[in-house]
């Protein structure tokens, strides 16, 4: 009888111990599933506010001029791969800025990534340069380096967007790695540094 006793509370508590196995693994897969939404939702509010800052910092664009050789870029700019792989050169007008002395910041990202249609990559970094006070962005610390457009085959147009930014101080950041480009938190970055938006503009490339 004892044997037979024990082997009931063994599979009672083999039951009990696969109910909470289970409850834990649903757990486990609503815990994440929420994360990965939140993550989703968050990546959809920053493709919208790259866009949202292109458009507001457009009419002041002649403010700074973006130069890939012998072009310079303007809204309606199309350029190849080839002709935008290498980072190209920056020239600010100090005339136009709001106030002197300040701290400028330099970021170039697409929100069409992989595509318009399905933005589930963008923002997509390709360059921060921080901290420059001369016109040219030359004495700037680049914190994500140039990587030129490389737009998927077949996944049409898409807006590389320059967003000029000012501060009163020197930020602070650490390097930004090749894997952390895709989804950039732009948001979060432009909010934790107390940047101000001066000015945008854009070339596209197509893929």
């Amino acid at each position: 009888m004892r044997s037979r006793t024990l082997r009931i509370v063994n599979v009672r508590e083999k039951a009990k111990s696969g109910e909470i196995e289970e409850f834990h693994c649903l757990f486990l897969y609503l815990l994440v599933f929420s994360t990965m939404s939140g993550n989703k939702g968050d990546q959809r509010e920053d493709v919208e506010y790259v866009l949202k800052e292109l458009k507001e910092g457009s009419p002041y664009g002649e403010m700074f001029d973006v130069t890939y050789g012998e072009t310079t870029i303007d809204h309606n700019t199309e350029l190849t791969k080839d002709e935008s792989k290498t980072k190209p050169t920056f020239e600010i007008d100090n005339t136009k800025l709001k106030l002197k002395n300040q701290y400028l910041t330099l970021v170039m990202i697409d929100p069409d990534a992989p595509s318009r249609d399905n933005p589930s990559s963008g923002p997509y970094l390709h360059y921060i340069v921080i901290n420059a006070q001369k016109m040219d962005l030359s004495d700037g610390t680049t914190i994500c380096n140039y990587m030129g457009p490389s737009p998927p085959s077949g996944t049409g147009p898409h807006r590389y967007i320059f967003l000029l930014y000012i501060s009163n101080d020197p930020i602070e950041h650490d390097k930004i790695q090749d894997s952390q480009r895709r989804h950039f938190p732009i948001r979060n970055f432009v909010q934790k540094n107390n940047l101000g938006l001066e000015a945008a503009k854009n070339f596209i490339t197509s893929g």
